[in-house]
């Protein structure tokens, strides 16, 4: 899912660090960037994109070892597996080395965007983002706040400005609800710096 992610944000123009402890991980996301049945070889050969955009997007994605290399990012999009236990640890070694200003973003289905926001010392810049899958082909993210995430969190990532360029739909964030299906359904990084 992260890989995806990063095409889509890549396509957008950001520059984007994908990170993972695992080499071969690192190796099959890049791989699926680039000639996945989704990735940037199968969009150019549908007519979807030119090599150029392509290779430009490509150009913007960087692959890191680790966590070290997301220290400057102004938003981390999180997508490891849907394990609690194991996101919260994630949740705290970002909080540890990211900036103060940075924004904290998991791409959970369903477990508590306030156990991970609880898990850091930046509760209000802490939301759940999660993509419709696939997420090069999907036109749906849906941005969930917890009762800590700050407006001003909110804004940023919905910034209508930037929404357009990425092709994602528009609707407002809606709050976490335990046991209920979350809703609804928005896109849009007005960010620079951008991890997945």
């Amino acid at each position: 899912m992260g890989a995806g992610i990063a095409q889509v944000m890549a396509l957008a123009g950001h520059s984007v660090i994908c990170a993972d402890i695992d080499q071969a991980a690192l190796d099959k996301g890049r791989e699926t960037i680039i000639t996945g049945r989704f990735g940037l070889g199968a969009a150019v050969a549908r007519g979807l994109r030119s090599q150029e955009e392509a290779d430009a997007a490509l150009a913007r994605v960087s692959f890191a070892l680790g966590s070290a290399a997301l220290g400057d990012r102004d938003l981390v999009i999180e997508a490891v597996p849907e394990r609690l236990e194991l996101k919260i640890e994630v949740f705290k070694e970002l909080d540890r080395i990211c900036s103060a200003g940075a924004i904290l973003a998991s791409n959970s289905s369903g477990l508590p965007i306030t156990a991970l926001a609880a898990a850091t010392s930046r509760p209000q810049l802490v939301l759940g983002w999660h993509w419709a899958s696939p997420a090069p082909v999907m036109r749906l993210a849906e941005i969930v706040r917890t009762a800590w995430t700050a407006e001003e969190t909110i804004v940023v990532v919905e910034d209508p400005e930037d929404a357009l360029p990425l092709g994602r739909d528009l609707e407002t964030p809606v709050p976490e609800q335990s046991g209920q299906p979350r809703g609804g359904l928005h896109w849009s990084p007005p960010l620079s710096n951008i991890c997945c």
